[in-house]
């Protein structure tokens, strides 16, 4: 299985998230009226065969990644 996350964020929006809990400048510009392709994983054959289940938003999984590998840094 290749599995990812069936919620949909824009990437514009995600930039604004993130610049506002980590007091960042958001120089992103959401793009209006162009034709974007974009992509959503199906997951309901990984949620029916395997019992898989998101429990994570995409914010609270960069944030502990970030965690991780300022952790990680600080050791070596």
């Amino acid at each position: 299985y290749n599995v990812g996350s069936d919620k949909v964020i824009e990437i514009h929006n995600l930039v604004k998230q993130l610049s506002k809990i980590y007091s960042l400048e958001d120089k992103s510009k959401k793009i209006i009226n162009r034709s974007v392709d974009f992509y959503v994983p199906d997951t309901k054959k990984a949620k029916k065969n395997l019992g898989l289940r998101s429990n994570n938003n995409i914010v609270k999984v960069i944030h502990n990644t970030l965690k991780e590998l300022n952790y990680t840094l600080w050791k070596i």
